[in-house]
């Protein structure tokens, strides 16, 4: 079997890296779907040590770069949302890189900036190729597809019990499939619902037989994320359902979540809650006063305590601008940057979240539309990782949130702008003139799916 996916996963990266290079349109969604069978090659060097997993995340950034300096109009830089944010971020990176690469070796240096620039390229390229409704379409239906690998494995995993890499959480054992480890799967499940909410309500319609194949989908790919047992992902599918049933006003979508978990337990006579307690189980103890706290988050706090003595040993210099180190094993997002960047790169990325977090608040006010709160989502879903994780070190993981993120922002400038342009247009003899309709777009409202749908 592993030799069978590697052939396949060679044959995607090069469809996906000719795709790209002819034309992005085509081979981002080709990214998307390659990208789970790719990542099962993470433990075999292929190229001079490199294995597919590190070249696609260098090809990727620089074949979209090539892109962006040679494409049109529309998508050039001064399209781009927050471009005076995410310039001099990107800037900074490469310096601390460079310091990176000069204290280590060029490798690392190198592996460090295109991590961090996969970030970059995934909030550009979305917004510069698929700002359509019909190339939209297209973008969604590639990641609804690009979930049906994981998810499939997932399942065949609930159904025959084989476990493939053996992994365990409080003793739980988690089913990861044939990623490194729980972190892979959960992106990919987390990914495809995302997709699968805003498709559903978008594009379904009213015909009962996609709106059943798109709820069973739904609750296959969260059985799939909730056997992972991973923490994070338990409280993001948390945030995740309060944020649509509250916002939308849609109480029942509580129900999926809960029929999932149903079938989990019925189907298979597992013990689900208690699995899902024995996970949370220091996190409960500490809550009511049995377990010390430093042994929450899976006893992280003992490194990050390490890692902060050894950074106040730093003379000024390091602190500021950067320890020249790598530090991807931090398991959190700022204590990696504060030694890659120091204090001066933990403030510009403490500044980019602050910023692009409270914007996307205030369009959500503007306007609740699926695609203000599917971005909304994506985001609150890096801030819990950023904490226990570095989502920053993931290229796959960036491309979707913060490509979600960066389309979401220029859809609502533009309707915005729009808006703007029509409003002033309309003679001065009509008191309330009426808007345009945005029923039928990511950026407009819907009621096509009664629960789902806002």
């Amino acid at each position: 079997m592993t030799e069978i996916l590697l052939y396949a996963a060679v044959g995607l990266f090069a469809v996906t890296v000719v795709g790209l290079a002819v034309n992005p349109i085509y081979g981002i969604p080709l990214l998307f779907i390659s990208k789970p069978i790719i990542d099962t090659t993470f433990a075999m060097p292929l190229v001079f040590g490199f294995k597919l997993t590190e070249l696609i995340a260098v090809i990727v950034p620089l074949v979209i770069l090539a892109h962006m300096v040679m494409g049109s109009s529309d998508r050039s830089l001064g399209h781009l949302p927050f471009k005076y944010l995410w310039l001099p971020y990107v800037t900074y990176i490469l310096l601390f890189s460079m310091f990176i690469a000069y204290n280590q070796d060029l490798r690392e240096g190198a592996s460090v900036f295109f991590r961090y620039l996969n970030g970059f390229i995934g909030f550009y390229m979305l917004q510069a190729f698929f700002l359509s409704d019909e190339r939209r379409k297209w973008l969604f239906r590639s990641l609804i597809a690009a979930g049906l690998f994981p998810v499939g494995v997932g399942l065949f995993q609930l159904v025959t019990g084989v476990a493939w890499r053996v992994e365990q959480s409080e003793g739980v054992l988690r089913n990861i499939g044939l990623w490194h480890d729980a972190v892979n799967i959960r992106q990919y499940t987390l990914q495809t619902l995302l997709a699968l909410l805003l498709y559903s309500v978008v594009y379904v319609g009213a015909r009962v037989w996609s709106q059943c194949a798109m709820l069973l989908y739904i609750v296959a790919t969260i059985m799939v994320c909730i056997k992972a047992y991973s923490k994070a992902g338990l409280a993001i599918l948390g945030l995740w359902t309060g944020c649509w049933g509250l916002l939308f006003r849609k109480y029942a979508v509580v129900l999926i979540p809960v029929m999932s978990v149903l079938l989990l337990g019925g189907l298979w006579v597992a013990d689900l809650l208690n699995n899902v307690l024995q996970v949370f189980q220091k996190e409960i103890g500490f809550v009511s006063g049995d377990i010390a706290g430093t042994r929450t988050f899976a006893g992280r706090w003992f490194s990050w305590q390490l890692m902060l003595k050894e950074w106040q040993g730093y003379d000024w210099f390091m602190k500021l601008f950067g320890s020249g180190k790598v530090a991807t094993g931090a398991h959190n997002d700022y204590l990696q940057m504060l030694f890659h960047g120091g204090i001066v790169g933990l403030s510009f990325y403490v500044a980019l979240l602050g910023t692009i977090g409270m914007k996307l608040m205030i369009n959500l006010r503007q306007a609740l539309s699926p695609m203000n709160l599917v971005a909304f989502m994506a985001f609150l879903m890096w801030m819990v990782d950023t904490i226990g994780l570095v989502p920053s070190a993931y290229p796959g993981y960036q491309w979707f949130v913060w490509g979600l993120i960066g389309l979401s922002l220029r859809l609502h400038a533009t309707d915005t702008r729009t808006v703007r342009i029509e409003d002033m247009a309309v003679p001065v003899t009509e008191p309330f003139p009426e808007l345009p309709s945005l029923s039928g777009s990511p950026l407009g409202t819907t009621r096509k799916f009664p629960l789902l749908s806002p």
